[in-house]
């Protein structure tokens, strides 16, 4: 277990944990657990941008470990997903905490982003990228 952020909140301590990227299907999936705020905000932006790029088409960032989530938290996720976007790659958040999907619900993100209940749910989203079919834009090629 690698650590992806220290507490800021005295004794509690490690706010978040970043556990080893495991690969199911043509996704990489990578869960999290604990506070996803501003004690770890930058270590997870970090982390998830090495992997996308590294060339991962298909990131799975599996939050339903994680308790609590700030702004700080939201733009770390928002960047990895630009910058996958801009690569012509997929993320989706995977996501059934109450309290991190009433952030996403109020900043109406679920428009914007792949948001699932489930990793199951991931193929029902896209289906192409369940056989590793990724078909991007002919923007994105030309």
């Amino acid at each position: 277990m690698q650590q992806a952020g220290a507490s800021a909140h005295g004794d509690r301590g490690l706010v978040m944990t970043l556990l080893d990227s495991s690969t199911v299907g043509a996704h990489t999936v990578v869960r999290f657990s604990g506070e996803m705020d501003i004690a770890c905000a930058a270590d997870l932006r970090d982390n998830l941008l090495g992997l996308v790029n590294r060339g991962v088409d298909s990131l799975v960032v599996d939050l339903r470990g994680v308790t609590f989530i700030d702004s700080t938290g939201v733009g770390s996720l928002l960047r990895v997903f630009h910058r996958q976007t801009l690569l012509g790659g997929v993320v989706h958040f995977v996501a059934d905490q109450p309290s991190v999907l009433r952030v996403f619900d109020l900043m109406q993100l679920g428009r914007r982003l792949h948001l699932t209940a489930s990793l199951a749910e991931v193929d029902v989203c896209c289906p192409g990228l369940a056989t590793g079919g990724l078909k991007l834009p002919k923007a994105a090629i030309s």
